[in-house]
């Protein structure tokens, strides 16, 4: 009987496997949800939709990317795999970047639609822009870091615009004497142009000026105390787009 009872057992544990057997597929079908993007770039002077804008999306889990190119109305529409993070920017000629947005697909609704609006904005003659990520040592003309994309927009720039001259700026916080801070900021100028030159920038389109502490973005003068976070403010390096 106990051996008649167990293989009952046996059959009913196999009947019930069965019977939910398609139920565990189907949650388990559910999990690959795919969900939505829909973006939009907008010129941040005019407010006006922007064509032609190269989307690069980088899905960080396993570094696949996605590349397109905005439409008419400066929009763009992409499917995303679930249980994933995707970083998402935007570049155009004569275009600084957009701010990278980050997609993150974890715990969302099945079909959920994700909207996006993205600033970019045109560069302009005679216009100083930061060059972000371009650091050097404390009191050292050795750079430290750089942003590998900038350096391909200003050779992009050259490259087909070749009559245009670009300015390097490089300006220091007010710590340590006007002279010496002058001086310290024409060498980084300087080293930024010759790092452009071995990227193949042409040497004769490009400017080095060393601007020391003559504008700075806020109070930190001369005498004045401030917190090294404010005086890092001041620490940067730009460039301007010339023409002859």
């Amino acid at each position: 009987m106990s051996c008649f009872r167990n293989l009952l057992g046996n059959h009913l544990l196999l009947f019930i496997f069965l019977i939910l057997l398609p139920s565990f597929a189907l949650n388990a079908s559910n999990r690959a949800n795919k969900f939505i993007v829909k973006g939009v770039f907008i010129d941040k002077d005019t407010g006006k939709r922007v064509q032609g804008v190269s989307v690069l999306i980088l899905n960080t889990k396993d570094q696949s990317k996605i590349s397109l190119v905005t439409g008419k109305n400066g929009d763009f529409k992409v499917t995303l795999n679930d249980l994933a993070e995707y970083k998402i920017q935007g570049s155009k000629p004569m275009h600084l970047f957009s701010l990278e947005k980050s997609v993150l697909t974890y715990d969302l609704t099945p079909n959920t639609n994700i909207d996006l609006e993205f600033k970019i904005e045109r560069i302009h003659f005679n216009t100083p822009y930061l060059l972000p990520n371009f650091k050097f040592h404390l009191n050292d003309k050795e750079i430290a870091n750089t942003d590998a994309r900038y350096i391909t927009l200003l050779k992009e720039i050259l490259d087909d615009h070749p009559d245009m001259s670009i300015e390097i700026r490089n300006h220091t916080d007010s710590r340590g004497s006007d002279d010496y801070n002058l001086t310290l900021s024409q060498k980084r100028a300087d080293e930024i142009k010759k790092l452009l030159i071995k990227k193949g920038l042409p040497a004769q389109n490009i400017l080095a000026l060393g601007i020391g502490e003559k504008e700075l973005l806020n109070e930190c003068e001369n005498n004045i105390k401030c917190s090294s976070t404010a005086h890092l403010i001041n620490r940067r390096s730009e460039f301007v787009l010339t023409t002859p």
